[in-house]
């Protein structure tokens, strides 16, 4: 029997952001109570808070925007999860977990347990990251795989920020051998144990964004 679940968080002013900056902000824009004919908010976010997506344009100036991507990129049903202990290794390289990544996989999850820390300070600042190595390895030897995604706040370790600029270029850049990897930060993985039947990723669609918030929808 499957079940229906998101794999994405509610945004919230709570919402934590890349270096610990609020990246999330509403306001009542109309309200009942004081005599409005409905209820209406406001909302002030960056495309980057939360969970959301990183397109090529993200790190490429001459990358795909979301707008580049038809409908059914947006449909996944060949997933693979793979569970990462991460303990003190902060910069993660992929090529020993190489074999457990099938040869048609599309979406590439990552399970490490941070998104159980997601409340703390621990997570923006002491979270992993993913080395340049292993994004020229997974478009090398994995050219099926379109998207990975996992449960901390970014491709870019804080205490590694350097390496992570070259992460983002080396999964995304339309230069170098395989097509570009989109990303997907901050994912909600505290439901899943297992890798989905099939998973629809639904992006705000923001015409020639480089990134933007996804609500991600898996059957398990």
């Amino acid at each position: 029997m499957s079940s229906k679940i998101f794999l994405s968080y509610f945004l919230s002013e709570s919402t934590p952001g890349y270096g610990g900056n609020q990246g999330f902000f509403v306001k009542s824009s109309r309200d009942m109570c004081c005599g409005d004919s409905c209820n209406q908010q406001e909302w002030r976010l960056t495309n980057h808070i939360g969970t959301h997506i990183d397109c090529p344009k993200h790190f490429d100036s001459n990358g795909k925007s979301l707008s580049d991507y038809p409908a059914n990129f947006w449909h996944f049903d060949k997933i693979n999860l793979i569970e990462i202990t991460v303990n003190n290794k902060l910069l993660l390289n992929l090529e020993e977990y190489l074999d457990q990544i099938s040869d048609d996989c599309e979406f590439l999850i990552l399970k490490t347990g941070f998104c159980y820390k997601r409340s703390k300070q621990e997570y923006w600042e002491a979270g992993p990251g993913i080395d340049a190595a292993s994004g020229e390895l997974l478009r090398k030897r994995k050219p099926n795989l379109k998207v990975i995604g996992f449960d901390f706040i970014s491709l870019t370790s804080y205490q590694f920020r350097t390496e992570g600029r070259l992460a983002h270029k080396a999964f995304l850049h339309s230069e170098g051998e395989g097509n570009p990897i989109l990303i997907i930060e901050d994912m909600d993985l505290r439901q899943l144990e297992n890798s989905p039947k099939y998973l629809v990723v639904a992006p705000t669609l923001v015409h020639e964004a480089d990134g933007a918030q996804v609500t991600i929808f898996a059957d398990i």
